[in-house]
């Protein structure tokens, strides 16, 4: 397969489909002071001579932001959720500057999708796990982010993106996640949100747990320690085998 046209990092990797599609980050070879890009760069996997396409999907460059499908706005919406954007410096310390602000796009074609109502995040965070419940709403975990004071902090809590009767929508807090974390590798399985690894005091855990919309539950830690891991979830079957079995899968980190 051809390379990825612009080498990023920190940035998003979602696969609707046969396409991959990389999403937002850090272009090391960016001549921009802080290096962030808005873009989407994508290709169909599925058709060999098909080369790497790519548009501009964000409304703010960022990088080191959740990002997930969401289905109540349509079967390819997609939502880059927070993040980096930059540094600013306060009483001569220089500190990163996070956003709550919510992008939604088209992974079918990488467009901006506008008027969605979606509303931005409860705080400003970066590093946060995110993806769509069976139901299709979307949730997000983790992260950390800057008290008023300047203070840093890492949280646990748990939004679910809901729709009220009259179609908007709002970000509902539901149970903490069991230990504050950030960088976590989250995907959607047949029984709810699973996330898995990051960051807290630690550079990196191993330790997991199940969301099926109104609790955490507690499931088998990976074999070692991932942060900042991706996360990809697959029905395999075993060598051998015809009938297959649901897997998540962490890479790198």
């Amino acid at each position: 397969s051809p390379l990825v046209p612009a080498i990023t990092s920190f940035g998003s990797a979602i696969v609707p489909g046969g396409s991959i599609f990389v999403v937002g980050g850090y272009d090391h070879m960016s001549s921009a002071p802080s290096g962030l890009v808005n873009t989407t760069q994508w290709i169909d996997v599925s058709n060999p001579a098909e080369r790497w396409s790519s548009t501009d999907s964000l409304d703010i460059p960022r990088s080191n932001f959740g990002a997930s499908y969401a289905p109540a706005l349509g079967p390819t919406a997609v939502l880059a959720l927070g993040g980096f954007i930059g540094t600013e410096i306060i009483d001569g310390a220089s500190y990163s500057h996070l956003t709550a602000d919510v992008a939604v796009f088209d992974a079918s074609t990488g467009a901006s999708l506008d008027g969605t109502g979606v509303p931005p995040l409860p705080k400003e965070l970066e590093g946060v796990g995110a993806a769509a419940l069976p139901s299709g709403e979307v949730v997000i975990v983790g992260g950390f982010g800057y008290e008023s004071d300047g203070s840093f902090f890492y949280s646990q809590e748990t939004f679910v993106l809901r729709k009220e009767d009259d179609g908007s929508f709002f970000w509902d807090q539901a149970e903490d996640f069991p230990w504050p974390r950030s960088g976590m590798a989250c995907s959607t399985t047949s029984q709810g949100v699973l996330c898995s690894g990051g960051g807290y005091t630690d550079p990196a855990y191993a330790e997991a747990a199940m969301f099926n919309g109104s609790h955490w539950t507690e499931v088998s830690p990976m074999l070692e320690p991932r942060n900042w891991a991706g996360s990809a979830h697959a029905n395999v079957a075993a060598p051998g085998s015809d009938t297959p079995t649901e897997v998540v899968y962490a890479v790198g980190g």
